[in-house]
């Protein structure tokens, strides 16, 4: 049983271009906080390992020491983070961009149900750089429809069966193709952002 108290430090190191840095350390586990590359690591006398920002080592009882090795031709930094107890990180790490949005969509525009003729092509939405989702529904039983872009009457596309809704997330035009005998109904809502 492990009676020592929880203990957390965090340290940064630049490791030169194909070099190898030596941390002595004891802890139960290592976090890797940042890096600016993937590189390898070796705990105590062990064989090195790719490690990158993100991943986490944990040993049952300790490690005393870890290598670092840069294989690359040029610096890298690494942020690590080494504990001991019951320690535990919730804090995002995130490298690159990211894309969020604040609002939710704030108009639903409501198509009211159509019919596609018999070998015919109808307009299901026209283009809108404002719409982020068009959900269209097949309210036949027995027919199937093809979802496209254009207003060809030929098969092709994505084929939406009888009874079926598909969810699309284009701003382009969508149009329906019906291949079959007889006319079939279609609903749709498309979902945009108020200007």
């Amino acid at each position: 049983m492990n009676n020592k108290a929880p203990q957390y430090q965090a340290n940064t190191w630049t490791v030169p271009a194909g070099g190898r840095l030596e941390v002595a350390r004891q802890a139960e586990f290592l976090i890797c906080l940042e890096a600016t590359a993937p590189f390898k690591i070796a705990f105590d006398n062990g064989t090195e390992t790719n490690f990158e920002q993100g991943l986490t080592f944990t040993v049952k009882n300790q490690f005393n020491r870890i290598r670092i090795y840069n294989p690359h031709a040029q610096d890298i930094s690494v942020r690590l983070g080494f504990g001991r107890g019951d320690v535990t990180d919730a804090r995002l790490v995130v490298s690159g961009s990211v894309e969020v949005e604040t609002t939710a969509p704030s108009v639903i525009d409501t198509i009211d149900v159509f019919t596609v003729g018999a070998g015919a092509s109808a307009l299901v939405d026209g283009a809108d750089l404002r719409r982020q989702e068009l959900a269209v529904r097949n309210l036949s039983d027995t027919d199937d429809v093809w979802l496209r872009g254009d207003a060809m009457t030929t098969a092709g596309g994505l084929l939406l069966k009888a009874s079926e809704g598909a969810l699309l997330t284009a701003s382009a035009a969508v149009y329906a193709y019906n291949p079959n005998g007889a006319g079939v109904d279609l609903s749709a809502l498309s979902i945009r952002k108020e200007v």
